[in-house]
């Protein structure tokens, strides 16, 4: 009786320790996977061939992407415009409109322009997805608002969480000079991307996402 009872307490013992191992376990959470510690997409990173062509540029590594076509940068400036394809591609910038109509003009879904209330859950969403997004930057040249240099597009390929610290990797396009000159890869913290602050060195107006064929 007395051995039933001991052998009865050990099975209740290791009972309750599985349920404390699980119950740590399930505290501590699961280890993050890579993909949720840092994901790039595979883009290709291109240069401008004008000074004013950031937006055919950013289409140009989009399109690429989802669709693995490559077309030059004259060509995409026909599509943001509808023009025919023996137009001439004058060096000419373009509308964040004119940018989602070159984009529809290639792919099965131009995306949606988020403004600048993108969040990190939109980030995570569309690079797990596969699909590049778009930023639509103002660039100050000082600290007042109505002092402004220029406006620019850029390509959004990944996203990396270091401790607390969430960044966003960016495809730029540099115009090619002589000999050209590599297509900038960098990243910038979200808290960044996402803030008002002229100091940052340029302010986010719109970003395009959910674009997929």
């Amino acid at each position: 009786m007395w051995r039933l009872h001991l052998t009865a307490l050990s099975k209740i013992a290791r009972a309750v320790l599985v349920l404390a191992v699980v119950h740590v376990a399930g505290m501590l959470g699961a280890p993050a996977s890579v993909a949720d510690t840092v994901n790039k997409l595979a883009v290709t990173h291109y240069q401008q061939n004008e000074s004013n062509w950031c937006g055919p540029t950013a289409l140009q590594v989009v399109v690429k992407k989802l669709t693995g076509t490559y077309k030059t940068q004259c060509n995409y400036y026909r599509d943001e415009r509808g023009l025919a394809s023996t137009a001439p591609c004058p060096n000419n910038t373009a509308t964040t409109t004119q940018v989602r109509t070159g984009l529809g003009a290639n792919v099965s879904h131009s995306g949606v322009w988020r403004g600048d209330a993108l969040t990190w859950a939109d980030v995570k969403d569309n690079i797990k997805a596969a699909h590049p997004m778009i930023a639509y930057l103002r660039l100050p040249i000082d600290d007042r608002a109505e002092h402004v240099d220029g406006y620019h597009f850029m390509t959004l390929y990944g996203y990396e969480v270091d401790g607390d610290t969430h960044y966003i990797y960016y495809s730029n396009f540099p115009v090619v000079t002589g000999t050209g000159t590599s297509a900038r890869k960098d990243k910038v913290k979200m808290s960044v991307y996402r803030a008002k602050d002229r100091n940052h060195g340029f302010i986010v107006e719109n970003t395009l996402i959910n674009i997929h064929d």
